[in-house]
């Protein structure tokens, strides 16, 4: 049995260590006693080289963006070089805009019309395109060329084009001038729905001393797809002593429907308005021609006044049904008016210095209704008028069916009112007459009135005349026609209480008038002369031949019956 001294002593003190054994070769179980303390964290040693990438993980979720203050804004610098003019797009939805400066299409003064018709055709080019062309203040030289204005477009200046009453110069600046010179082509051809606003034309190289002729300064043109031309508007135009001033009579169309001329001035040379085959609504209104009136002030002022006087045909209507001429005025002019083969309407027009101040030519339904005409058989020559021979000269002449002259004036140094004896059914009422011929009587110098007309009726006339009607050959109203009526005239010499007497009338060559209610037959009505099996209930006939007097008592419809009374 081993000796346990460790129970009867307790432990002892601690030997000496021995040398540690040799290893022993067999396999026997470790013990791994207690960790030690950590020691002191030795310097980091160089970064090594980066190895490789490693395999991309999965995205993380996004995280919320937030946005800073807006940064206050910088200075603006400067402005750029204005860029050549584009094919595109307009500056304005509206309108385009031609000029020297600063618009969609730049002139140069020389072939304005060039850039003018460019800017016309991009409007006309395509749908939603601008419709109006805008030519900004300034003048412009068409050159050798004309513009057309297309269907449905507008050219327009900047401002209305009015010059001074007293043909003061034009303006310089103000408004928008075409300088024309070309004897080859009109200055604007317009089409159907087309308008022309605000423009004054000059012809810098016209003289009425050595007329140029140009052609029309605005005209129209067929349309091909309808035959007929409708919607063309002219206002607010001036024109510069044009050879043709406004010209609608000479497209070969079939009809022209709504034409509207409104606020038109000039000095024209030849012709001023003209319109043919209008059937519908055609009206010229406030047009108003008077020498120095298109702006110029001219060296020899006569020279152009008696150019116009025995040239100018100022308003010209034919083959128009519907339409009319309001308050147009022309001062100095060969013809004035002159309506044929229409039915139209003049009111409150004048023909002022005229050779030929109102013609109606185989007219129908033509009424002039107010106004002021005035005949001169005088001719300027730049210092003094000269007489002419008033040989076939009148104020008016008549020569058409169903013609009204109502609340007129007319003044002439010549005859008055001829009715032709083409004429029928024309009336003359309300009228004044002023013969103001103060040298005498003229053997060319016939009547106020001449009525040579069938059925016509001149009523409620007033007639004053400076000649003296001592001779039968110059009358007040010079009664030539068939089956007219003269009632409720009133006849006057230089003071309007001296009645004209016997001198009033001239009832020689005529057929069955009746004057004051009474007629003139030769011989007894029931058996001879003019009114022999015509019946006029009411009419009192005089038998110059016999002295006696007959009165109509014939019941409606039966045959005429003539009562000596």
């Amino acid at each position: 049995m081993l000796f346990d001294y460790m129970s009867v002593f307790g432990q002892g003190p601690t030997g000496v260590t021995g040398p540690t054994g040799p290893a022993g070769s067999g396999t026997g179980e470790y013990i791994t006693g207690p960790t030690g303390p950590t020691g002191l964290q030795g310097p980091t040693g160089p970064t090594g080289s980066q190895g490789p990438t490693g395999v991309q993980g999965f995205p993380g979720a996004d995280g919320s963006t937030v946005t800073g203050p807006t940064g206050a804004n910088g200075s603006t610098g400067p402005t750029g070089a204005t860029g050549p003019t584009g094919s595109g797009s307009m500056s304005s939805p509206l309108y385009v805009t031609v000029g020297p400066t600063g618009c969609d299409y730049t002139t140069d003064g020389t072939d304005d019309a060039v850039q003018i018709q460019e800017a016309i055709d991009y409007c006309a080019g395509a749908v939603g395109r601008p419709r109006t062309v805008i030519l900004c203040n300034g003048e412009y030289n068409l050159g050798d060329y004309g513009i057309t204005i297309k269907r449905g477009i507008e050219l327009r200046g900047m401002i209305s084009t009015r010059v001074a009453a007293d043909g003061g110069s034009w303006a310089s600046g103000i408004g928008t001038t075409l300088n024309v010179t070309s004897v080859t082509y009109s200055a604007v051809t317009m089409h159907s729905g087309s308008a022309l606003r605000y423009l004054r034309f000059d012809y810098p190289n016209q003289s009425a001393a050595s007329v140029i002729v140009y052609p029309a300064t605005i005209t129209d043109y067929t349309d091909i797809i309808s035959g007929s031309i409708s919607g063309i508007t002219v206002e607010d135009i001036v024109g510069c002593m044009p050879y043709n001033f406004i010209d609608f009579s000479t497209a070969a169309t079939s009809t022209r429907v709504d034409y509207t001329i409104n606020r038109i001035r000039g000095d024209p040379l030849k012709y001023g308005i003209s319109l043919d085959k209008c059937v519908h609504l055609m009206t010229v209104s406030d047009a108003q021609f008077v020498p120095g009136f298109g702006g110029r002030i001219v060296p020899n002022h006569g020279t152009l006044l008696n150019y116009m006087m025995n040239n100018l045909r100022a308003f010209y209507s034919n083959r128009n049904d519907g339409g009319y001429f309001q308050n147009c005025i022309v001062w100095c002019s060969y013809q004035a008016f002159v309506v044929a083969d229409s039915g139209v309407c003049l009111m409150n027009c004048m023909g002022d210095a005229s050779y030929a101040p109102l013609t109606i030519a185989s007219s129908f339904t033509t009424s002039v209704i107010g106004g002021y005409f005035v005949a001169l058989a005088v001719q300027w020559d730049g210092e003094t008028y000269n007489t002419l021979s008033p040989e076939g000269l009148f104020a008016a002449v008549i020569n058409g069916e169903h013609t009204c002259l109502h609340g007129v004036r007319f003044v002439s140094s010549v005859n008055g009112v001829f009715i032709s004896p083409y004429a029928t059914c024309t009336v003359v009422s309300g009228c004044a007459f002023d013969n103001i011929t103060t040298s005498g009587e003229d053997d060319d110098w016939r009547a106020l009135i001449w009525d040579q007309g069938k059925r016509s009726a001149i009523s409620g006339n007033t007639i004053h005349s400076r000649v003296d009607l001592s001779s039968t050959d110059i009358m007040g109203i010079l009664v030539a026609g068939e089956d007219c009526v003269y009632s409720g005239n009133v006849f006057t010499r230089d003071t309007f209480s001296d009645s004209l007497g016997d001198y009033s009338i001239y009832d020689g060559v005529e057929v069955r008038c009746v004057v004051e209610g009474m007629g003139r037959n030769a011989g007894d009505p029931n058996s001879t002369g003019n009114w022999y099996g015509k019946r006029r209930p009411g009419v009192i006939v005089n038998d110059y031949t016999n002295d006696k007097r007959y009165i109509d008592v014939s019941p409606y419809g039966q045959t005429p019956t003539w009562k000596e009374i």
